[in-house]
């Protein structure tokens, strides 16, 4: 996770394995968290099943970002 938000531009697809943390419902779908070893990603999910808490999952998609300015410095994440 860590190398794939560092090094991979917006619209890349990237395949990531890691453990399901914090879920957060949304109008339109479900965002959670994937960990792994080397850090966190928030994945936004429309549509499908929703995978447990705690349940290790694979999956594959396209990076995001959203900038993010709080007091003039870029604050902005990869989901």
């Amino acid at each position: 996770i860590q190398e794939v938000q560092k090094q991979s531009d917006q619209g890349d697809v990237v395949h990531l394995r890691g453990k399901v943390g914090k879920q957060v419902p949304l109008l339109n779908g479900v965002a959670y968290e994937l960990q792994d070893d080397t850090g966190k990603i928030w994945v936004l999910l429309r549509g499908g099943t929703i995978p447990q808490t705690g349940s290790e999952v694979a999956i594959k998609g396209r990076l995001r970002y959203q900038s993010i300015t709080i007091n003039q410095q870029e604050q902005g994440m990869v989901y």
